[in-house]
């Protein structure tokens, strides 16, 4: 038995044609979008720019072995120890008030500095007596 097959004529074949370009073109941005190498770029904003703060950090640096209490802005925020660092910590960008104090007596051992804080900027403090 013989089979036959009847081949389109040429306005199916067209439009046949016309169906299997419009599907590939429609999938096109679904396979571009999911293309691990594609090109695109993410900005990442560091958050000392987004909450506009410096890095600050406070070092025992007495020669007679004192251990200090760091007062800034007229709150305690550091107690170190001669040849200790404190952590870094975020500090709002812009003017400050800076003392050490004994921390033994309280009383004030340098002069009050007025340190003015860049943004993203890392610093660090320390009076040495």
């Amino acid at each position: 038995m013989q089979t036959h097959t009847q081949l389109p004529g040429k306005k199916e074949g067209w439009l046949r044609i016309a169906m299997t370009i419009a599907l590939l073109s429609a999938s096109l941005p679904l396979v571009t979008a999911c293309n691990p190498f594609s090109k695109a770029t993410t900005t990442i904003t560091p958050a000392c720019q987004t909450n506009n703060t410096a890095d600050v950090r406070f070092y025992g640096g007495s020669a007679t072995g004192l251990t200090n209490t760091v007062v800034w802005d007229g709150s305690v925020v550091a107690t170190v120890a001669p040849g200790q660092y404190s952590s870094y910590t975020a500090q709002n960008a812009g003017p400050h008030v800076l003392f050490f104090r004994n921390a033994a007596t309280g009383a004030q051992v340098c002069s009050t500095a007025y340190p003015n804080l860049a943004q993203c900027s890392s610093h660090t403090y320390y009076c040495s007596i």
